[in-house]
């Protein structure tokens, strides 16, 4: 609820003093804003007047995901004025990463967000996951998966270690062909195998799966994490599997380190959750 102007004098400070807003009213620039829109008979044309004026001096350019906001609701106006559709926005990096990182934290929020500003549904953001270059083209422990992690930390100019965390997850047992892996999912038998190149090699390689006995019972998952503090862990392999066994665990914590040593990532742990298989490893 929001007070009357008239009884705000009556509000204890308490509410002011753990105000959120006070921490953004400590920057001159923001202060200034709100005070042109909470002035007696303001009109929003000096707000925005002054808004322009700020971003002209270069007040947000350490902003980028204020940028992107903004250029994203340019462009939905103009098009609007000229009654264009709004498919094909462009969308810079740092809005687009806030909006999944927003998305991994609440869909509420998002839908929410994108309501009342702009940006994109959850399914859009799927889409453009899968089609972007950091999405996983290869769910086996793979180079190319860890290299990718690593120039990840080089664009974050980090030199320090890396912890590795290893879990083997129930899968829902059943095939399924993959768009964006061009082959049949859920099989323990190798990629090669599964690749699909026409149609009528779906029902062939289903069916050899069916007769391999090689459908995945278990999925095993290797991220890689910078141990920092709101650093989330990064996927770098998805393994389907039968059953876990200790000498299959012992080769692929192998070859990872393996890897590691050749991209001069310093892994100093490999964690997991003491199954009996990863124990004894």
């Amino acid at each position: 609820a929001v007070s009357d102007p008239k009884n705000i004098k009556f509000t204890p400070k308490f509410y002011f003093n753990n105000n959120p807003l006070l921490i953004y009213l400590k920057n001159v620039n923001i202060k200034q804003l709100n005070e042109l829109l909470g002035a007696d008979n303001s009109s929003y044309e000096g707000f925005w007047m002054e808004l322009a004026n700020k971003a002209s001096q270069g007040v947000f350019e350490q902003k980028p995901v204020f940028k992107g906001l903004y250029y994203i609701m340019l462009q939905t106006a103009e098009r609007e004025e000229k009654d264009k559709g709004l498919q094909n926005l462009k969308y810079s990096n740092e809005f687009l990463n806030f909006l999944v990182v927003l998305g991994s934290i609440s869909l509420k929020a998002l839908d929410l967000f994108r309501q009342n500003l702009a940006g994109m549904t959850i399914r859009s953001i799927r889409h453009h996951r899968s089609i972007s270059e950091d999405a996983i083209k290869n769910p086996d422990l793979c180079y190319e998966n860890i290299a990718r992690f690593k120039r990840l930390l080089d664009s974050l100019h980090y030199k320090g270690p890396v912890v590795a965390m290893t879990d083997c997850t129930i899968l829902k047992a059943g095939l399924q062909y993959s768009t964006n892996l061009g082959c049949i999912v859920g099989s323990t038998l190798n990629r090669d195998d599964c690749k699909i190149k026409t149609y009528d090699d779906i029902y062939d390689k289903t069916f050899n799966i069916k007769q391999e006995n090689a459908i995945a019972k278990y999925v095993r998952i290797y991220v890689l994490q910078m141990p920092l503090l709101k650093f989330p862990p990064v996927i770098v392999a998805l393994i389907p599997t039968k059953n876990d066994n200790t000498k299959e665990i012992f080769a692929l914590h192998q070859k990872l380190i393996e890897i590691a040593v050749d991209l001069e990532l310093h892994i100093i742990s490999i964690g997991s959750d003491g199954a009996a298989p990863e124990f004894q490893t």
